[in-house]
């Protein structure tokens, strides 16, 4: 796809070239200059309520904001000479896009952490990136103040976001050329922390060239890009502003590709009904969200014909869909699962050329690592070739890990090589099964580290049998561990309504947890006094993305586990 080439300063206009890099702030400035009522994003009039309306964000107002906010760093802090960490949070807008690009200009970085952890998780993330200084929306952010308690930080209150957008200030020039800074970093998010702590990662300009490279090249002969259905339409992404679930869309693809993007209220919660405001007061064509939303959708028939109005498209992520859900908005939609991490980003998707299949979002039989689960589907996915990607066989498993090799060509290797560019090969530690019904898609199955090896040689997918049970009314979470032991256990978390009768309520449980006995294989199965009951006033720790983080959990509580073993 053929992209406009900007530099600072240029005095021509720019003209179209086949996948030149280029640097995203310069891509703003850029359309400020030739394209100035061209827009990015679309937020509410009032920012306490959706009645008046939306206001358009062109890109002449964000290179505004941006050059505004950048100006407030230097005269705040000076300019970094060392691409010094900032970190950032704040309400559900647009200010998160512009503190990305406002840093580089101001020769900074930023880091959004996440309210979702502990303080004292983030802390660790803080201190390794030696981030002292932290930006806030308001002084009503809570966040800062509880990082203040394990680390000495500098929290400083940036301009409101009227102010940013309404105050024209002078451009603030970027004077590097991609060369010179593409190995310099742009943004650091930080991993989901569905397996551990979270960790930063540090996305180069060269990354988010070389990613937007893969997004937009063209696709074998035959076959059509899944990627171009978001190309310059109205995309409405249902996640925090701070996860990359959000920055990928909203901030490297949208300035890539011309999109516009929608924001809710900053106070917005997270569910169906912000989701409906944004598909009423605006045009979208495509939709993002986790299944839960989708769920919503699908069940209720007035929404679903009022989506079904406007939006053609709808992709899900963070964890498998219902197939009941999943079979209703097949009809309706083009419906299609998405992938990606934070090392390697979102993937590009294609599919055989002609008409959507409406049935092709999901097989008639998805074999899963243990067994087929007709209740929970995951869609096959077909990945451009340039993605590199190499499905080996597991060991002792019916599954196969996604392997990213290197493309020979420097110019074009992955993304992923730019964050480990002494790697030949990198091994995303997640899953897929071969679809059984159409050849080249591949079906996502979980990480590797959530494969339970036991003692005995036996393997076990804990996934269906956790969900299962996480359906229950009065359970909050579940996670079950064996690892090198000779059979599996399960922490179960109850919800705090169960504690008010908690014999019966652990009796009504233990029925759901038989049931699934009676449904899984042998080396699954789970004994009466195996299962551990978390102690009220505890919690099974959990990622933002609301997982239950295995290997902390074990370590949380592992002595009431060893208890098990030992009896």
């Amino acid at each position: 796809m053929p992209s406009l080439q900007f530099t600072e300063g240029s005095a021509r206009p720019p003209s179209p070239r086949a996948q030149n890099k280029q640097l995203l702030v310069n891509v703003v400035d850029g359309l400020a200059n030739y394209r100035p009522d061209t827009v990015w994003a679309k937020i509410p009039r009032n920012d306490q309520t959706f009645q008046d309306g939306f206001q358009k964000v062109t890109y002449s107002k964000l290179a505004n904001a941006v050059n505004g906010l950048a100006m407030w760093l230097e005269k705040r802090f000076g300019k970094s000479l060392n691409f010094e960490t900032l970190a950032y949070v704040g309400p559900w807008d647009i200010r998160y896009i512009i503190t990305i690009l406002a840093a580089v200009k101001a020769g900074y970085k930023m880091v959004f952490p996440s309210a979702a952890y502990p303080a004292a998780g983030l802390s660790q993330l803080l201190k390794r990136l030696e981030c002292r200084k932290f930006l806030v929306a308001s002084a009503d952010f809570p966040l800062a103040s509880s990082l203040s308690e394990f680390m000495q930080l500098d929290i400083h209150e940036i301009p409101s976001l009227m102010s940013l957008l309404e105050t024209v200030v002078e451009h603030y020039p970027y004077e590097k050329t991609f060369q010179s800074a593409r190995g310099e970093p742009l943004v650091v998010i930080h991993t989901s922390g569905t397996t551990g702590p979270p960790k930063p990662i540090t996305l180069t300009h060269d990354w988010a060239a070389a990613w937007i490279q893969r997004n937009q090249s063209s696709v074998p002969d035959g076959h059509s890009s899944r990627e171009r259905f978001t190309h310059g339409i109205e995309l409405c992404v249902v996640a925090p502003p701070n996860l990359s679930s959000s920055l990928f869309p909203n901030f490297f693809g949208a300035l890539a590709n011309q999109i516009t993007v929608l924001f809710p209220l900053p106070t917005s919660p997270l569910n169906i009904d912000t989701v409906m405001e944004l598909v009423r007061r605006n045009d979208p064509s495509m939709i993002i969200a986790p299944p839960f939303i989708l769920d919503n959708i699908a069940t209720n028939p007035s929404l679903l014909e009022e989506v079904a109005a406007k939006v053609t498209t709808i992709g899900f992520g963070g964890g498998p869909i219902s197939k009941t859900s999943g079979n209703i908005l097949a009809r309706r939609f083009r419906l299609m699962g998405m992938y990606g991490t934070s090392d390697i980003g979102v993937l590009h998707k294609i599919s055989p050329a002609g008409p959507w299949d409406a049935g092709a979002w999901n097989s008639k039989s998805i074999p899963r690592i243990i067994l087929i689960d007709p209740f929970l589907i995951t869609t096959g996915i077909m990945f451009h070739p340039g993605e590199g990607l190499d499905f080996r066989k597991v060991p002792n498993e019916e599954v196969f890990e996604a392997v990213v090799v290197r493309n020979r060509d420097p110019e074009d290797e992955q993304a992923v090589f730019k964050l480990f560019p002494e790697l030949q090969e990198f091994s995303t530690r997640d899953t897929f099964m071969p679809d059984p019904e159409r050849e080249g898609f591949w079906m996502y199955q979980g990480r590797i580290d959530d494969i339970l090896i036991l003692s005995t040689g036996d393997t076990v997918n804990p996934l269906e049998f956790e969900d299962r049970v996480s359906a229950h009314s009065l359970v909050a979470a579940v996670s079950m561990v064996g690892t090198q032991r000779p059979y599996t256990a399960l922490l179960v978390e109850l919800e705090a309504a169960a504690c008010e009768d908690l014999a019966t309520s652990i009796d009504q449980v233990w029925e759901t947890i038989n049931d699934c006995n009676n449904l899984f294989p042998p080396q699954i199965k789970i004994e009466r006094h195996h299962v551990v009951f978390v102690p009220q006033g505890k919690h099974l720790p959990k990622s933002p993305k609301g997982y239950v983080q295995r290997k902390m959990a074990m370590e949380q509580f592992k002595d009431e586990i060893e208890k098990v073993y030992t009896v």
